[in-house]
């Protein structure tokens, strides 16, 4: 493979693991992993109160509703705030296992984030020594790309597991009266997403470094 083809191929995995990374990341900082919306109602006084609330790794929100008298709605407004460690101590009070696979998440989501630029980096790198004499590094270095995509995605794969069957359904309870449900938002999505590209495009440029010029 000429030097010139290996650059663009090369090109083509930075872009994708750069995209696929920039959508893990914008998947870490937004709180919709989680989607619950809850409601109960007060019979004596009247009154529907609930809300929906958002929940993810490392952040989370709540915009709670109050309805009174049919039609006096008060609504509290969205209030976010990241998820901190005295947080998840807390929250490992009254549900250990709950706190366990909430902080692994939030590992996996950084060793993805980590992995996947550590690929990038490689990928750069490489794509310089294959237009130079040490070829040779060049093909070490696409290898460590496939690695290092690889694990990135496998970090964001068993970070998604571990969200949905360890942490992503905690919400799904409800009092005798109240009405409750849950489901996945977009942001688990928008990380598989990312993982997806991030290892697509470390195949991609893994590949082609390796078979770039010739020494």
């Amino acid at each position: 493979m000429k030097v010139q083809t290996s650059m663009i191929v090369a090109g083509v995995g930075v872009i994708g693991m750069g995209l696929g990374t920039l959508f893990h990341i914008i998947a870490m900082a937004t709180p919709a992993w989680t989607v619950k919306s809850e409601a109960s109602v007060d019979g004596e006084a009247m009154s529907v109160s609930g809300g929906v609330y958002l929940y993810g790794p490392w952040t989370k929100c709540d915009n709670s509703v109050e309805s009174k008298e049919a039609g006096h709605v008060r609504d509290s407004g969205t209030t976010c705030e990241s998820v901190s460690g005295d947080w998840l101590k807390t929250v490992r009070i009254w549900d250990k296992e709950l706190a366990d696979a909430w902080e692994s998440v939030r590992t996996c989501t950084l060793l993805g984030v980590f992995a996947a630029i550590g690929a990038i980096i490689c990928t750069v790198v490489a794509a310089v020594m294959n237009g130079t004499s040490k070829a040779n590094i060049a093909k070490i270095l696409s290898i460590v790309v496939i690695v290092a995509a690889g694990v990135a995605f496998l970090c964001i794969v068993i970070g998604v597991f571990k969200w949905s069957t360890g942490v992503g359904g905690v919400t799904n309870s409800s009092g005798t009266d109240g009405v409750s449900g849950w489901k996945l938002g977009y942001s688990v999505y928008l990380t598989i997403i990312g993982g997806l590209l991030i290892g697509g495009g470390g195949l991609i440029a893994g590949i082609g470094g390796m078979f770039g010029k010739k020494k």
